[in-house]
Parts: C-alpha cells; sequence; structure tokens
C-alpha cells in the first residue's frame, strides 16, 4: 500500500497578492497591537490548530477592530510522509532567471498541501519572454539554479532531513535551499531593529530548537481595510512567540502568498 506524500511547495515567482483565509479560530491582539508590545505568549498559545492532514497544521489570527489578518500553518519535519518542493529546474534559464508561476497554479499543478512564496526577485523582459531574476540562492532537487548571495539569508534542507537557516551557504549535501532577505531570529533572540514602522504583508519562515517543527507566518496587508499589515520586527515576534528558534524573512509586500488545501 502506497503512502500519500504531503508536500510542502516552495515556491519561487509570487503573483497572488495576498495570504488564503483558511478555517479556525481567531485570538484577540488589539491591545497588543496598540501599545506596539506586539503579541503575548498567552494569547499565542491560545491559538486553536486545525489538522490539514497528519504531520501540518493550520490557525489563523484575525481580529476585524485592528484589523489584522495572519495565516500560520505548523509543519512536523520528522514526519514520514513529509516531501518537500520547490521550483524545477526545467521552468529555470541560464543566470537564475525563472518563467513566472502564479502559486495557486503551482500548488494545483503539484496538489500540494502547502505552498508558500520565497525568494525576492527581479522582473525582466526578453523579447516575447517574461523572466524574473532570481535573488540570492535557489537549489531544487539537488541542483544549483541561482548562486549564493551574501546578501541573502539562506533555508535550506539537506539532504539528510536537517534544515538550516543561516547567514552562511551551506555547501554540501542540499536537496533544496531558498533565500530571503533578513535572518530575523538567531539562537532564540530576534536580531533585528525595530525602527522601521512600516506595514506591510509578510512571508517569514522558522524553525524551532529541536528541528523538528517548521512554521510558517503570512500576515496580509495588501487591503488595508481588512488587514493593515505588520511591521517587520512585530511580525518577528509572532514568530518567536510560535516556538521559533531560527528564523528567516522571505519575500513580502505583494508577493506574500499561502496557498492552503483544504
Amino acid at each position: 500500500m502506497r503512502h500519500q506524500l504531503h508536500s510542502l511547495a516552495l515556491f519561487l515567482v509570487i503573483l497572488f497578492s495576498s495570504c488564503s483565509s483558511v478555517p479556525n479560530h481567531g485570538t484577540n491582539i488589539e491591545h497588543h497591537i496598540k501599545t506596539h508590545t506586539a503579541y503575548s505568549k498567552e494569547e499565542i498559545n491560545r491559538l486553536e490548530y486545525t489538522p490539514l492532514c497528519k504531520g501540518i497544521e493550520i490557525a489563523m489570527i484575525e481580529d476585524k477592530n485592528v484589523p489584522i489578518i495572519a495565516s500560520i500553518a505548523k509543519v512536523s519535519l520528522k514526519h514520514k510522509n513529509l516531501k518537500i518542493i520547490a521550483t524545477e529546474k526545467e521552468r529555470f534559464k541560464k543566470g537564475g532567471f525563472v518563467f513566472p508561476e502564479k502559486t495557486f497554479d503551482f500548488a494545483k499543478r503539484w496538489n500540494t498541501i502547502l505552498a508558500v512564496n520565497a525568494n525576492f526577485f527581479d522582473s525582466k523582459c526578453f523579447f516575447l519572454d517574461r523572466l524574473y531574476k532570481t535573488l540570492g540562492l535557489f537549489i531544487s532537487d539537488g541542483m544549483l539554479l541561482s548562486e549564493y548571495n551574501n546578501e541573502f539569508a539562506t533555508l535550506n534542507f539537506k539532504k539528510d532531513g536537517n534544515v538550516i537557516i543561516s547567514n552562511q551557504e551551506i555547501k554540501k549535501d542540499v536537496a533544496y535551499a531558498i533565500s530571503g532577505l533578513n535572518k530575523v531570529i538567531e539562537k532564540g533572540k530576534i536580531i533585528i531593529e525595530g525602527k522601521s514602522k512600516k506595514r506591510d504583508s509578510r512571508t517569514l519562515i522558522g524553525i524551532d530548537e529541536k528541528t523538528e517543527t517548521l512554521f510558517i507566518l503570512c500576515i496580509d496587508g495588501e487591503n488595508k481595510k481588512k488587514s493593515r499589515g505588520e511591521t517587520l520586527f512585530n511580525a518577528s515576534i509572532v514568530l518567536q512567540l510560535l516556538g521559533s528558534y531560527e528564523g528567516i524573512e522571505l519575500d513580502g509586500g505583494g508577493s506574500t502568498s499561502l496557498i492552503i488545501k483544504i
């Protein structure tokens, strides 16, 4: 009997504008947002997760008074049926250029349980072809498709199952790797400054200290009447409170996207 593989897609080119809504119970976070102390551990602990399948759960923060909408996925990295995939080599051209595809289409094509945006990119046009230039390291199925850039932190899935978030290049035995702008959490501590007050859509990924759980956090900020977005510092606090020991900021703004199969 074949076991179903639960796929977590690390997507590259994002045209979808906001986080998907997921069925769950919200938590009231208005007080902490208004006082700029972000979110309390007690309220994050009260989040109720809905299982999508064995090893993958989702939750939602929603407060219409603020307003704010955030989608959270919690993934067991040790589950035997978990499969990580990323934009495949066939979509890439030389030099890290890639043909764009909507996240939803990517998720549908691969029948993934979750799909999330990843690297930052530059948009380029070549005659009739519209290509995106991947910024930073991108490895898919062991193949280097975009070179490492020391201006971008990396999220690495090694062939032995280990997961590493790093500001350094991991050179050996990497099956999949993507890049984000900042490493936001290191050894359980937030390592970015909270000077920027810009509230925007955010995509962050974290892993716990034992590298057993991966957290995906997407905060919507495209339609300010429904969700105003969040500062990177406050988003990092949420990621930390979820249980992240290491964390990375991926492409946000209009690129923020979390596609969930329910």
